[in-house]
């Protein structure tokens, strides 16, 4: 019988109780610190290094900012992504950056998403032309 794809962000047990947290901890069937346990080791070396690490620094802290509440503790803690699709599907994006889309390596993903690159401040979107038009810029 296979074994299906990890899923962490929905594993039946506690954070504290977790394998991936303690050496002793639960984990079910699928869970890759079990299944994968000479990999994971290999990727904490990895990390330790260099460019490795400051780049796994930096998509952490990209990461973390897709976050709500975090400040009021892990069980709090919520995907910014709900109100970013609210304000999308209204049609309150006007695009993404396209210097730092295309720094990160998101180019292709930001153009599937966004109306369009935005570009006309030395390859990052001004924000003149929305504060003229009477627009308070979140940025995000």
């Amino acid at each position: 019988m296979a074994v299906p794809q990890p899923q962490c962000a929905v594993c039946p047990y506690e954070w504290s109780e977790r394998f991936c947290r303690h050496d002793h901890g639960k984990a079910p069937a699928n869970c890759p610190s079990i299944r994968h346990q000479d990999l994971a080791a290999e990727s904490l070396e990895a990390i330790r290094t260099g460019e490795v690490r400051e780049f796994a620094r930096q998509a952490s802290i990209q990461e973390a900012e897709g976050y709500c509440n975090r400040g009021k503790g892990y069980g709090a803690v919520r995907p910014a992504k709900p109100p970013y699709q609210k304000v999308r599907t209204v049609g309150l994006v006007a695009g993404a950056c396209r210097a730092c889309a295309t720094k990160m390596g998101t180019a292709e993903a930001a153009k599937a998403q966004s109306p369009s690159l935005l570009d006309d401040m030395h390859g990052h979107p001004g924000m003149a032309r929305f504060r003229e038009a009477g627009f308070d810029v979140i940025t995000f």
